[in-house]
């Protein structure tokens, strides 16, 4: 009963290290039956962090991949000032720990989608806890990166970039991903690929020159802030394409 580890022999050193930090004896949650649509709609009716956290706290322990994974989709959609993000870090660490340790367990069964989600909305809370939790889901999805679609690539380089975490092996595999991808990739999605890239000094030749050619042919759909978020990148990597640039 509660939320105990239940790790595979196998089972990755980030794995470990949150267990040997006390994940695996957070208080446990009550049990409930609610169904993924009900805990949707509770969740998108919570309005503030701690009442997002607030329904983790009362149907957690029936929680299944998808169910976490919209627990931290919330976490992410509600808009916060910084002083109230820091306050629901240092109060709610206890209920965070639980979460992050029931996302390890069911990280197996996360796909694309959700692995992107849950490292964007950990990124947007600034959580430093959630880092060892973050490495483990880029091993998850390092075998499955060729399910994932362009936005979920964006959204995964783009959430490891802004925490500072360089997993070299999963860029290696976003990169080669992005590569067979890049007709579907947005301006957005172009600018926040190379600037996560450059963010982490990851140089990745073949995607840097695919993302040159998709931009300079959409180069008029770039708003100011993704020109600027290129151009930055192209900078930073050290790279000069006046094809894109002039």
């Amino acid at each position: 009963a509660g939320l105990r580890a239940q790790l595979p022999a196998g089972a990755c050193p980030s794995a470990r290290l949150l267990l040997a930090r006390g994940i695996a004896r957070a208080p446990r949650v009550p049990q409930s039956g609610t169904d993924t649509r009900q805990i949707t709609r509770l969740l998108a009716e919570a309005g503030s962090l701690r009442g997002v956290l607030g329904v983790y706290k009362e149907h957690g322990v029936s929680f299944d991949a998808k169910k976490v994974s919209a627990t931290w989709q919330w976490l992410g959609k509600v808009r916060s000032l910084g002083r109230e993000r820091a306050g629901f870090l240092r109060d709610e660490e206890p209920t965070l720990m639980t979460l992050l340790h029931l996302t390890v367990r069911l990280a197996p069964r996360l796909d694309g989608r959700d692995i992107s989600t849950i490292c964007r909305s950990m990124a947007l809370l600034g959580c430093e806890p959630a880092h060892a939790t973050m490495r483990l889901l880029g091993a998850e999805a390092i075998p499955r990166i060729s399910s994932f679609s362009a936005q979920s690539l964006v959204t995964t380089a783009w959430a490891f970039a802004t925490l500072g975490i360089s997993e070299p092996r999963l860029f290696d595999a976003i990169a080669r991903a992005s590569e067979q991808r890049i007709g579907d990739f947005t301006p957005q999605g172009l600018a926040n690929t190379a600037w996560a890239f450059a963010t982490l000094s990851i140089n990745a030749p073949q995607l840097i020159d695919a993302i040159a050619c998709a931009s300079e042919h959409r180069i008029d759909d770039f708003k100011p802030q993704e020109l600027a978020n290129t151009a930055w990148a192209f900078a930073t990597l050290g790279i000069s394409e006046p094809r894109l640039f002039d």
